[in-house]
């Protein structure tokens, strides 16, 4: 049917499916779901305002359009193709964790320890020693007593609080120096399910002939 038309019908052709393609990606965003109807997983934080992830892609500046009369491209410019890419089939990162510089275990030194350190401490079982026990030992040694996080944080420094968690860490066996893993899941905001792209095709092309009155 297509070799029918002139080239200037299949460029409008190409044309209006381009433009439905960039209409449904940003319906997908809107609705948080697929073409399939599969919903979007959520993030475990919000970082918009009204809660829509990757509402950025849906911005008509960083599409990138070209059309023909024998195809139509859909995609994203720059950067923004490669974290397109990412968001629709999904990924998972590996990075290690940074040793921390002279002059920032310097800071950590004259800064008394933070809260999520505190709340670190006290997850993993921190005890200090009872000195109301008067220093007495009992059968397994000298007592030792659990303290509250404000207590942590108002006597115990950055640093050391940093020794005792990796202390605290090996005693458990756990290593200070493990991969640290990010994983996206798959979301597939852009529409290029093949039988969506062929019926959206084909509405368009029996479209222009109607037009035509073929």
């Amino acid at each position: 049917m297509l070799l029918q038309l002139s080239d200037k019908k299949k460029r409008r052709i190409t044309g209006n499916i381009a433009r439905s393609i960039k209409t449904q990606t940003r319906k997908n965003i809107k609705n948080q779901s697929s073409v399939t109807g599969n919903k979007f997983k959520d993030r475990k934080r919000k970082r918009t305002l009204k809660g829509k992830m990757l509402s950025g892609f849906g911005r008509d500046k960083n599409f990138f359009v070209k059309t023909s009369a024998e195809s139509a491209q859909v995609s994203w410019k720059g950067e923004i193709a490669g974290l397109a890419k990412i968001h629709q089939e999904g990924a998972q990162f590996k990075s290690k964790s940074r040793k921390m510089s002279r002059q920032k275990l310097e800071e950590m030194k004259g800064m008394m320890a933070q809260r999520w350190q505190a709340r670190l401490m006290n997850g993993m079982g921190f005890k200090v020693a009872n000195k109301d026990g008067g220093g007495k030992r009992g059968k397994a040694g000298l007592k030792k007593r659990r303290v509250s996080q404000a207590w942590i944080m108002q006597y115990i420094t950055a640093f050391q609080a940093m020794i005792i968690i990796a202390k605290l860490r090996e005693e458990r066996g756990e290593s200070g120096g493990k991969d640290i893993e990010t994983k996206i899941p798959a979301r597939h905001f852009f529409p290029n399910e093949r039988a969506w792209l062929t019926e959206l095709a084909t509405q368009m092309v029996t479209k222009e002939f109607r037009k035509a009155g073929k």
